[in-house]
């Protein structure tokens, strides 16, 4: 795939323009929906993703690769959590990136940025599958119809953090 992004970056045909606009137009319709739409209702208005939360928090504050046991549910004993910490590397991450602009708000600027990261490469990979399977004639098409998708609409919003838009982007 990154031949043919090469092959057409020569000719003058870059297809990241697109993928960039689409991205951007995509990005800011969710972003303006969670920050003006629903101002009541939390931004991580499902458990799962406040769960992701926490356990990317425990992480950062130092509990250990291996220990995924989450204090907060069955106290005082507390529950074992069947998630790979594998999801919760680049949230964490992300977080350590945000802290010295965000302060103690980083988790939750990375639970902002974090789906919108995964649109991105949404995006990328249609436009890139597209060119692929249909060529040049089907970008747009190929770039919109996430656009259009409920899926991408809920999973890829900010706050959705669980592993679903992982899952997704990997399949």
């Amino acid at each position: 795939m990154i031949n043919e992004m090469t092959a057409a970056a020569r000719n003058g045909r870059s297809i990241w323009p697109a993928v960039w606009l689409v991205f951007g137009l995509l990005a800011a319709t969710l972003a303006a929906k969670a920050a003006f739409v629903s101002p009541g209702v939390p931004l991580l208005a499902d458990t799962d993703d406040a769960m992701r939360l926490a356990v990317v928090e425990d992480f950062l504050a130092g509990q250990g690769w291996f220990d995924t046991v989450q204090h907060r549910l069955d106290t005082p004993y507390g529950s074992d959590m069947h998630w790979s910490r594998l999801v919760d590397l680049p949230i964490a991450a992300l977080a350590l990136l945000l802290r010295p602009f965000a302060g103690t708000a980083a988790t939750v600027a990375a639970a902002w940025a974090w789906p919108l990261l995964l649109l991105f490469g949404l995006v990328a990979l249609s436009a890139l599958i597209t060119i692929r399977l249909v060529g040049r004639d089907g970008l747009l098409p190929g770039l919109l119809l996430p656009a259009f998708s409920v899926v991408t609409l809920v999973e890829f919003a900010p706050g959705r953090i669980d592993h679903h838009g992982v899952g997704i982007l990997l399949a």
